[in-house]
């Protein structure tokens, strides 16, 4: 939460939070009524609202990378690659599917680098 406040590092890291699970009526109505207009996510607290459901990662992904060519992340970068890192734990068959998604969207000036983290 400090780190989305400063403005030293506003656009140095976003996190995107995707709930996938199922949820129990109570739970959905819960958030419902506790997401109108907040500035922070009633789940998470953080200024980066939760998305529900599984995400499309190749659009998802595309948008970082125009995103990041148009200036609009990172605005002042001034290097020929940009390093995307995107860090997953979970299932392998799952992993499969984000390693394809960033290597679709690798190009020589946005490179999405895909690691599987193991605890």
């Amino acid at each position: 939460k400090e780190m989305e406040e400063s403005p030293t590092f506003r656009n140095f890291l976003r996190i995107h939070i995707y709930l996938t699970g199922k949820m129990t009526a109570k739970e959905m109505a819960n958030i419902v009524i506790n997401d109108g207009g907040e500035t922070f996510d009633p789940v998470t607290e953080l200024r980066s609202k939760s998305h529900y459901g599984r995400p499309n990662f190749v659009y998802v992904f595309q948008q970082m990378k125009t995103a990041i060519m148009e200036g609009a992340y990172l605005p002042n970068l001034n290097q020929d690659k940009v390093n995307v890192g995107v860090f997953y734990c979970g299932p392998n068959a799952f992993a499969k599917i984000l390693r394809d998604a960033t290597n679709k969207v690798t190009t020589s000036a946005v490179e999405f680098n895909f690691s599987k983290e193991h605890f």
